[in-house]
């Protein structure tokens, strides 16, 4: 997601969207970005679920 003001636009570093704006961005990305987009939200998650728990797989 990107914020521009006057020309110039920052990358969010983290974003946190309440159900409604998660609904509405995925509503606004094609299928075929989605299908993209789903191996590596799975393994950002599996990464994060392995470093909550202490041990990380590679």
């Amino acid at each position: 997601m990107r914020e521009c003001e006057s020309g110039i636009c920052e990358m969010h570093r983290k974003s946190t969207l309440d159900a409604s704006e998660i609904e509405t961005l995925i509503g606004e990305i094609s299928d075929e970005s989605l299908a993209q987009m789903i191996p590596v939200i799975v393994n950002k998650l599996k990464k994060s679920a392995g470093a909550a728990s202490g041990s990380e797989e590679n």
